[in-house]
């Protein structure tokens, strides 16, 4: 609620540019960072991962923190603190 983001209901590269980002823990054989990072690029912006987690739930906690921003799927907006606010960027990925 706090972050200059929350104010801004269409979300564009640009906005994004230079954020702290946190991402789920990089596997062998995992695809959505390579996705994650395609769309990034793709998008006009190189992201600034400083945290990883092993868990998209961690990953909300340290956003309902303050920590960073994240993406992840819409089923998990139900499970997510009431302080985070999500934003669709059909634009990504």
């Amino acid at each position: 609620e706090d972050d200059p983001l929350a104010d801004v209901e269409d979300i564009q590269p640009h906005h994004l540019d230079g954020r702290v980002w946190i991402t789920v823990v990089r596997q062998p054989d995992d695809t959505n960072r390579g996705q994650f990072l395609a769309a990034c690029a793709e998008a006009g912006f190189v992201p600034d991962i400083a945290y990883e987690t092993a868990d998209p739930l961690t990953s909300l906690g340290l956003v309902s923190a303050g920590l960073g921003l994240a993406t992840v799927q819409a089923s998990l907006r139900i499970a997510a603190p009431p302080s985070i606010l999500f934003r669709d960027m059909p634009w990504f990925g």
